[in-house]
C-alpha cells in the first residue's frame, strides 16, 4: 500500500473541528459590554442628576441639567424686593432692575460636582449639592430707579428741617428728605446688587450710599456733640437734677449756613427759673412733723437751699461747649443739711419756737429735748410779731448787753434795755434774750404785753440755752 495511503495519516487529517476554538473571545466581549454600559452612564450622568440628589435644597433626582437650570431661573419672574433707608422706600421688580440668573452655569457646575465618572458608586448613596447661582442686576437700570426715587423723596416735604432732634434716641438725625438728597445712586445700586445674591425681601441703605453734604454732616456732628454732653447735677452730694439731651436740644439753634449756637441766656433762665423753683427752699413753705407729733407748716426765714443760678449756668455752658458728659455740684449762696423740697431740710438738732403755744423746745441730734421753756414772743396787734420762718442762730453773747429800739422824733430810742444774754435769730434785730422786767412767761401774755419781736426768757432759762446753743443752729418760728 502506498505510503500516503497509510491509515494513521488519514486519521490525523480528519480530526474534529471543535478542537480549533479560541478561549479568550468571551472575556473580551464581556469587557466590551461593561465598558459600553459604564461610558453610557458617564454620558448620562454628565447631563442628568443621579438619583437621591438635592441641589441647593431642591430635589433634582434624575433631572436633566437644562431642567435644573430652568428651575433656578424661574423664580426671578415673580421676584421683587424693597429698597429702604436714607429716606427711600422703593419696591423694585426683577424686570425693572434687569435681574438675571445663570442657571445653566450653575447646573453645569453641579453636574461636574456630582462626579459622572464615579456614577456606579454614586448610585448607592445620596448627595446634597450646594452651588451658587447669584442674581445679577443691570446696575444702570437700578441706578436710574434709585436716582428717580431719591429725587422724589428729597422734594416730598420742602418745609421739613434737614436736621431734627429725635427724642427716642436722644440724638439729632438727618431728615428723610435730607438723606435722600445726598444719596449716591451709583454707590447705592452697587450695594443693592451685592445684596441680591441671597434674594432678600428688602435691602437697607446705610452710610455707604451717602455722599456730599459736608456742611450738613458737620452741623449734625456738632449738634450731637452738644446733646451727648449730658450733666448730672448734684446738691449736697446727692443727684438733684439732670441736664439731659432733650433739654440741651432746647438750648441749641441752627443757622442757614450750618452754624450751631448754644443759647447761654436760655441756660441762665432755666437755672434761675425752673431749677431754682425746684430746689430753692429759703423762704418757701415747708411742712415737717415735730418729735411730739405736731405737724407744722412754716414759710419765711433765710435758712435753706438757694442755688447760684448764674454760676451754675456758666458751668453748664462750659461743659456743653467741651462736649463731655459729667456731673456738676450745684453752687449755692445758701445751703441746708439735706435736700428735701417742701419738707424738713435741716437735721434733727433745731430749736422750735411755737408762737401759739408760747413755748420753745430745743431738740438734740437724737431728737430728744435738750432744753425747753415758756417764752413771750412779739405782740402781734402792735405789728411786732416775732417773724415766722426757718432761721439760724447768728450770734451768741453774754454780759451787759444794751438793746435799743429805733430812734423816735425826739431823737431818743423807743426803748433802751439791758440784758445779760443774747442769741440772735434774725440778724441782730430779733433774738432770744433774758427779760429782767418780766416775772411770768407763756400763756397769752404776748397778746397784750408782748415783746417788740424778740423771744423773751427768764434769766435761768436764758442761761441754760446759752450753754447749749451754737451759732448756726436752726431755729424755726411758727404758729
Amino acid at each position: 500500500m502506498p505510503a500516503h495511503m497509510s491509515p494513521q495519516k488519514n486519521a490525523k487529517a480528519k480530526a474534529p473541528r471543535g478542537g480549533s476554538r479560541r478561549p479568550w473571545v468571551v472575556p473580551i466581549a464581556i469587557v466590551g459590554v461593561t465598558a459600553a454600559v459604564y461610558l453610557g452612564g458617564v454620558a448620562v450622568f454628565s447631563n442628568v442628576f443621579m438619583p437621591q440628589t438635592r441641589l441647593n435644597g431642591q430635589d433634582v433626582s434624575l433631572m436633566p441639567g437644562a431642567d435644573a437650570a430652568a428651575l433656578a431661573e424661574g423664580p426671578l419672574s415673580s421676584y421683587s424686593f424693597r429698597v429702604t433707608g436714607n429716606g427711600l422706600d422703593l419696591t423694585v421688580t426683577a424686570d425693572k432692575a434687569g435681574l438675571s440668573r445663570d442657571g445653566q452655569a450653575m447646573a453645569a457646575k453641579a453636574l461636574a460636582a456630582q462626579g459622572a465618572w464615579t456614577w456606579p458608586l454614586g448610585l448607592a448613596g445620596s448627595r446634597d449639592l450646594e452651588v451658587e447661582c447669584p442674581v445679577t442686576a443691570d446696575e444702570s437700570k437700578l441706578e436710574g430707579l434709585i436716582a428717580d426715587a431719591a429725587q422724589a423723596a428729597a422734594e416730598a416735604d420742602p418745609g421739613e428741617k434737614d436736621i431734627a432732634f429725635d427724642a427716642a434716641s436722644g440724638t439729632y438725625v438727618l431728615s428723610d428728605a435730607a438723606l435722600a438728597a445726598h444719596i449716591d445712586a451709583k454707590a447705592a445700586a452697587a450695594h443693592v446688587t451685592e445684596a441680591l445674591a441671597d434674594m432678600p425681601q428688602a435691602v437697607t441703605l446705610g452710610d455707604e450710599s451717602l455722599s456730599g453734604g459736608s456742611e450738613l454732616h458737620d452741623a449734625l456732628t456738632r449738634l450731637n456733640a452738644y446733646v451727648g454732653a449730658t450733666q448730672a447735677l448734684t446738691l449736697g452730694g446727692n443727684q438733684a437734677a439732670t441736664v439731659d439731651a432733650a433739654r440741651i436740644a432746647g438750648w441749641l439753634s441752627q443757622g442757614d449756613d450750618g452754624s450751631v449756637t448754644l443759647d447761654t441766656q436760655a441756660i441762665a433762665d432755666w437755672c434761675h427759673g425752673e431749677l431754682s423753683d425746684q430746689l430753692d427752699s429759703v423762704g418757701t413753705e415747708r411742712t415737717y412733723t415735730r418729735p411730739d407729733g405736731k405737724v407744722v407748716t412754716v414759710s419765711g426765714g433765710i435758712y435753706g437751699w438757694c442755688i447760684d443760678g448764674g454760676a451754675l449756668a456758666e458751668q453748664i455752658a462750659a461743659a456743653l461747649e467741651a462736649g463731655a458728659a459729667g456731673s456738676i455740684e450745684i453752687p449755692c449762696t445758701s445751703s441746708a443739711v439735706i435736700v428735701n423740697p417742701h419738707g424738713q431740710d435741716w437735721g434733727a438738732r433745731y430749736i422750735d419756737v411755737d408762737r401759739t403755744e408760747q413755748h420753745a423746745r430745743f431738740y438734740g441730734d437724737d431728737g430728744s429735748i435738750i432744753w425747753e421753756s415758756d417764752v413771750v414772743t412779739g405782740q402781734p396787734n402792735k405789728g411786732h410779731d416775732t417773724p415766722a420762718g426757718v432761721w439760724s442762730i447768728t450770734s451768741r453773747e453774754h454780759g451787759d448787753i444794751n438793746l435799743r429800739g429805733p430812734v423816735g422824733d425826739d431823737g431818743e430810742p423807743e426803748w433802751d434795755s439791758h440784758v445779760q444774754y443774747w442769741m440772735g435769730v434774725v440778724g441782730s434785730a430779733v433774738g432770744f434774750h433774758n427779760a429782767p422786767w418780766r416775772s411770768q412767761f407763756g400763756g397769752n401774755i404776748y397778746t397784750w404785753y408782748g415783746s417788740h419781736g424778740c423771744i423773751n426768757l427768764s434769766m435761768e432759762k436764758a442761761d441754760e440755752l446759752y450753754n447749749v446753743i451754737q451759732v448756726g443752729d436752726v431755729c424755726i418760728v411758727h404758729d
